[in-house]
């Protein structure tokens, strides 16, 4: 097909200028790029495809999406800074004060920035991301045209991969940004070939003001909640679902979504901490937990994925906590609706339940991933929350 030309420049050449005009109308045309970079990622790649016409037409999908991407820049210049032009303020790894706002912040994420990798060795990279089919199912957000917040994305979306799949990309992306790959808790490591300031999950170091807030104890806790904070302020592709009428779930990069989690999620750390009964601070530990929980990929992840891993971490503290009080908990898990032991009856509220379309492979419904625990003692109950497939 000959290339499209719009007064005598081709569409890409076009597009290109219009995206970096200044202007509010050149920067309604970036969310608008945005909105449509987002949409055709989706139709790409979820559902999967059903046979080889369905995976053409996706495959299709993608070279569209390939091309807007390398003409567009879909978020603002002013919001999100292309790396060759903006300077970035260095902070030592392990730095003891947090460099994140409570509420707006981007972070706790401290690292130190390098010289940006050059496009022309990631956009190859990034199309081979997008292609493969292996973990199609678990990707379907367009990537950021920025090359750092790109490799940082590819990098965090791989936390949702099957483990094998996720190892081998890790191992491409380190390659590419001449580094090891590094144990499997630290993502994304801070590569100077990348000019990214690098995202430490590794679970090592609880952020300072996370513990200042839990008044120097609980390190299990303040770890979990820092490692959901850095995620929270990354270039994932993330959903929230933590509205106070718990309807559906919601985009992490809209700047309002993310103040709004971030204020909900430091409301109720500060709110366990104050509190003096002890089984008040059980019930208030679940809502916490329901804050970190009430994170999660887009995709839901995949079985064994880093992901899974992380909400075993949850299950481990609460169980731990719980162990030595006449109070029960239930990770809500199997067949959809799930039951209490020994009680019976639903442990989720259907109306504050999420349901999501199911693989074909799936019979009946199941609960795919916990928003939070379903508890009970002597005088209160607290239906579960999940995400179901129909």
């Amino acid at each position: 097909m000959d290339a499209v030309h719009l007064d005598g420049r081709s569409l890409e050449s076009a597009l290109y200028t219009l995206a970096r005009r200044g202007g509010p109308r050149a920067e309604q045309a970036r969310r608008a790029f945005d909105g449509l970079g987002q949409a055709l990622a989706a139709a790409a790649h979820w559902p999967p495809p059903a046979d080889d016409d369905d995976r053409e037409t996706g495959r299709l999908i993608d070279v569209v999406l390939h091309h807007l991407s390398a003409a567009v820049d879909p978020a603002s210049t002013v919001a999100r800074p292309t790396v060759e032009t903006t300077p970035t303020t260095s902070v030592p790894t392990g730095a003891a004060t947090s460099t994140a706002d409570p509420v707006s912040g981007r972070g706790p994420a401290p690292g130190r920035p390098g010289p940006a990798l050059p496009t022309a060795e990631v956009v190859p990279l990034t199309e081979m991301f997008l292609a493969d089919r292996e973990v199609a199912a678990w990707r379907d957000a367009a990537p950021p045209s920025d090359p750092a917040h790109c490799w940082e994305w590819m990098w965090l979306t791989c936390l949702g991969f099957p483990e094998p799949q996720a190892t081998e990309w890790r191992r491409r992306l380190a390659h590419l940004g001449g580094a090891g790959v590094g144990p499997p808790s630290a993502f994304a490591p801070d590569l100077s070939t990348v000019g990214g300031e690098g995202l430490d999950l590794s679970g090592a170091e609880p952020d300072a003001e996370v513990s200042m807030v839990l008044h120097g104890r609980e390190d299990d806790l303040a770890r979990l909640v820092t490692d959901v904070l850095s995620l929270a302020g990354s270039h994932a592709s993330l959903d929230h679902s933590l509205q106070p009428d718990r309807a559906g779930r919601h985009r992490l990069d809209d700047e309002g979504q993310l103040r709004h989690y971030r204020e909900h999620l430091w409301r109720r750390l500060r709110e366990y901490a104050d509190e003096p009964d002890q089984y008040g601070r059980l019930r208030r530990l679940v809502l916490v937990d329901e804050a970190v929980r009430s994170l999660f990929p887009r995709p839901l992840p995949a079985p064994g994925s880093w992901w899974r891993q992380f909400a075993a971490r949850s299950d481990a503290l609460l169980r731990h906590r719980f162990a030595d009080h006449d109070a029960d908990i239930v990770v809500p898990a199997g067949p959809y609706p799930p039951t209490w032991p020994r009680h019976g009856g639903k442990s989720t509220s259907p109306n504050q339940d999420m349901k999501v379309v199911s693989a074909p492979t799936k019979r009946r419904p199941s609960v795919e991933w916990v928003l939070r625990v379903a508890y009970r003692d002597a005088d209160h109950t607290l239906a579960g929350r999940v995400i179901y497939t129909e």
